[in-house]
């Protein structure tokens, strides 16, 4: 959505990111991440910050989506530097 960022970091055992609003995270307190090098991807669990951003229009419905679809991941894979999740 333009005006918006989403971001997504990978550490060792922790992910952090901005949902375009929140910002959120995962690590040992809140559920560990597991990505394997054949492309295997699980994110079990994550914590967010509850701020809610009126604008722009739709952003908390992008939001919601996002999450939503990153905590259904199953695989992922890395194009020309783009990475790319799949459910």
């Amino acid at each position: 959505m333009e005006g918006t960022t989403i971001t997504l970091a990978f550490e060792e055992g922790i992910l952090t990111g901005s949902a375009g609003c929140n910002t959120y995270g995962g690590g040992p307190d809140s559920g560990p991440y597991l990505a394997t090098t054949d492309g295997r991807l699980t994110i079990t669990q994550t914590a967010f910050t509850l701020m809610a951003c009126l604008e722009p229009e739709g952003i908390m419905e992008q939001e919601t989506a996002y999450i939503e679809a990153l905590q259904q991941a199953a695989t992922y894979r890395i194009i020309n530097g783009h990475l790319e999740i799949f459910d």
